[in-house]
């Protein structure tokens, strides 16, 4: 595997090796007799490079990354359940699959925003596999620093409707400043009502001796953590959303998995990984 790799949301980045790693984790999940998630095209995406990567972690350090996927998969049918939100927004989609491996309600359109060359590599994959969607999709190649949003609006979302955000895995690898400026172009599309999600680290995590190998084990890989944010509730409150934090291990986010403690909400000095929803006032 290539040591070196742009960061994810770079302009001219082919396909970023992160997201081999996150089709790697669900392949391996897929194979599990008590799987949280169903994924058939995952090894397929993952390649080689991402087998090689899986193989190289222990199962442990895995499990945020299943949990988070699980949770995440919960959020969108919940908020897309209702028939009130039609419209979902997967930023930095990479190799996700959601759009064919999700049941989803009539009449939803689910547009994938990321670098052209990792959707059209996907597409490729999915399309030798026979795979077939299973919602209204659309792949929206857009560079994530630069106007994406015009890019959507040309691929059909309508401001003016309720829609959902997802960026999930995403937002650490973008300095604060990028982080906030991209919250901030969601926060103009999406009208009242509308649901986000994402997921963030504390800026702990990135020198705690407990996330410390897994911080370096990113940046040796070409992939630096660099956004954080620590208190992700006011940070969204400023900009109009009402959140709600949870962590890995927590009710409703645990699905058996989880195996570490979980950091009281108070305590100082503890690593985060927050997997935030939020609802737009």
């Amino acid at each position: 595997m290539s040591q070196q790799q742009p960061h994810p949301g770079s302009p001219g980045v082919p396909l970023a090796a992160t997201a081999e790693w996150i089709a790697a984790v669900r392949a391996g999940e897929t194979r599990r007799p008590d799987r949280l998630l169903d994924d058939p095209w995952a090894a397929a995406l993952a390649g080689p490079n991402g087998e090689d990567w899986l193989g190289e972690r222990a199962g442990t350090a895995l499990a945020d990354m299943i949990i988070r996927a699980r949770f995440f998969d919960d959020f969108l049918r919940r908020v897309t359940g209702t028939g009130e939100v039609r419209q979902v927004v997967l930023l930095a989609a990479g190799l996700d699959t959601r759009g064919y491996r999700l049941s989803w309600p009539d009449r939803v359109q689910v547009f994938e925003l990321d670098q052209p060359g990792v959707l059209d590599r996907k597409q490729d994959i999915l399309d030798g596999a026979g795979a077939k969607p299973r919602c209204a999709r659309r792949a929206v190649g857009a560079d994530l620093t630069g106007r994406w949003a015009t890019h959507l609006l040309d691929a059909g979302f309508d401001p003016r409707a309720l829609s959902c955000w997802l960026a999930e895995g995403f937002l650490f690898y973008l300095p604060r400043k990028r982080i906030a400026r991209l919250l901030d172009e969601v926060t103009g599309l999406a009208h009242a009502g509308s649901w986000l999600g994402f997921d963030i680290v504390n800026t702990v995590t990135l020198t705690h001796p407990l996330t410390r190998p897994w911080i370096d084990m990113q940046a040796r890989l070409g992939a630096p953590w660099l956004g954080t944010l620590d208190d992700p509730a006011a940070f969204l409150a400023e900009r109009g959303w009402e959140a709600t934090l949870t962590q890995p291990g927590e009710p409703g986010a645990s699905y058996g998995r989880w195996p570490f403690p979980v950091p009281a909400p108070g305590l100082p000095g503890a690593p985060r990984h927050w997997l935030v929803t939020a609802r737009r006032r």
